[in-house]
């Protein structure tokens, strides 16, 4: 069973991190928010992929008990659908599906 509350991202990313006054220094030193903008960033580009392809639509899907989450689904007129794991590193995607 999937969560129906829908994730919130910002239409520009680029705004928030100028109102923080998040320069790549700051960016840098809080890899928390940068991560926060980054997936952002992945998202908005992948709906205007997904307008210009004729896709319903990008969504987030997590299960009812918070465990299993994509980051990104592009659900195509047809209904089929990548899933997209948006992360920084690496290190992230190892700790993710626990290799390394």
């Amino acid at each position: 069973m999937a969560v129906q509350t829908p994730k919130r991202h910002l239409a520009d990313p680029s705004l928030a991190a100028c109102l923080l006054g998040a320069g790549s220094e700051r960016l840098l030193a809080d890899l928390n928010i940068l991560g926060f903008l980054f997936e952002s960033q992945v998202v908005h580009d992948l709906r205007v992929f997904a307008q210009a392809s004729g896709a319903r639509g990008v969504f987030h899907y997590r299960d009812s008990k918070g465990r299993d989450e994509i980051d990104a689904v592009i659900e195509a007129k047809d209904g089929r659908w990548p899933g997209v794991e948006v992360k920084l590193g690496i290190e992230a995607v190892d700790a993710r599906i626990g290799a390394g």
